[in-house]
């Protein structure tokens, strides 16, 4: 399990230059590169013709988006320049180890697109020549309508900049509208392929926590138990009275009722697995943060054992080393004096040799 990719960008009927990047493609070259048309995907090795899921073809929604640009104005009513936006495209893929999920995620995604963009979307192409299946679709406003309709951040931003709202308004307006785009896309499909909103580079997280939450996007993903699922038979009406002049069948109220505890008598035993699978992780959870403290407070005892003796061991030294300058002072004054003493010697030998004689 993966974490989702939808991405959108904007394009005009001409190529920009961007300060510091490479030039922008215009709405035909992009279009171009989806048709796996010759020289316009040098990064395929082998190029396959794109297979058309709704509306028309890339190229002929880039011809759909230069009609609309060339009857449009700006917002000061001047007539679009060339390099005004024109065509929006996105990009949605799947990781290639969920290629068996391909089928149900490309119908989920075209379902959401389409409610997303209703009229103005032109084209959604399915690409499977790369190593991650893709889709990519192509929108293009209505006549009179301006661009920003067809872009959440772009549409907030502007309308942020009418309101007369400084330009780092306009940008946090842009990221919050992109993120709940994003997320609107979550809930909507990705979420259902056991897909993370975000990977694990995006946010920092441990591998660990990574782990973790694609554990839970697996669990989300998994279909209805089978023990709770509901039968053609459990919703068939019942009969609640049957006389001379025919059957009474339960009402809708009564058979919501009826569904609602057969759901509820079913769920028992999962809900019963499921709390002593939580008791049984609290306990786990709280046993494991035990250990660590445990382990935290010998760490600390150690440390502090440690620190104790080595304070002992140093005073320890410190005595021994004035001990021994003692000893080296002591020794110092016993050779002056025993020095003295043979010099004394010395010189007293003659005179006792000499009165001796005497």
């Amino acid at each position: 399990m993966g974490f989702q990719f939808l991405h959108i960008e904007a394009y005009a009927r001409h190529g920009s230059k961007q300060h510091g990047q490479p030039r922008k493609w215009s709405a035909r070259e992009i279009a171009a590169e989806a048709m796996r048309e010759p020289d316009a995907c040098p990064h395929v090795e082998q190029p396959q013709p794109p297979q058309v899921l709704h509306g028309c073809t890339p190229a002929e929604a880039a011809k759909l988006a230069h009609d609309w640009a060339d009857s449009s104005k700006d917002a000061k009513g001047r007539k679009l320049r060339a390099d005004g936006l024109a065509l929006a495209a996105g990009v949605v893929s799947l990781p290639a180890e969920q290629r068996q999920d391909w089928p149900r995620f490309r119908e989920a995604t075209v379902a959401w697109l389409r409610e997303q963009y209703g009229e103005r979307l032109r084209s959604v192409v399915e690409h499977t020549d790369e190593a991650h299946p893709h889709l990519h679709f192509y929108a293009v406003p209505l006549p009179g309508e301006r661009f920003e309709v067809l872009h959440p951040g772009r549409q907030a931003a502007a309308e942020k900049a009418r309101q007369g709202a400084k330009k780092g308004a306009q940008n946090a307006a842009y990221k919050q509208a992109m993120v709940g785009w994003q997320d609107g896309f979550q809930r909507a499909v990705a979420a259902h392929f056991g897909l993370t909103r975000r990977g694990p580079g995006k946010r920092r997280l441990t591998r660990g926590a990574w782990k973790a939450e694609q554990e839970q996007a697996r669990s989300l993903a998994q279909p209805v138990p089978a023990e709770l699922a509901i039968t053609p038979q459990d919703v068939t009406k019942r009969v609640t009275k049957a006389g001379l002049l025919g059957k009474q069948y339960e009402s809708g109220d009564e058979l919501a009722a009826r569904l609602t505890e057969l759901v509820q008598e079913r769920a028992r035993p999962l809900a019963a697995q499921a709390a002593r699978a939580d008791f049984d992780g609290k306990q786990a959870s709280r046993l494991v943060q035990r250990v660590q403290v445990l382990e935290s407070t010998d760490n600390t005892a150690r440390a502090e054992l440690a620190e104790r003796q080595a304070q002992e061991l140093r005073r320890e030294l410190e005595q021994q080393r004035k001990r021994a300058d003692k000893a080296d002072e002591l020794a110092q004054v016993y050779r002056q004096g025993r020095d003295a003493a043979l010099d004394e010697l010395r010189e007293l030998r003659p005179q006792r040799g000499h009165g001796l004689e005497r």
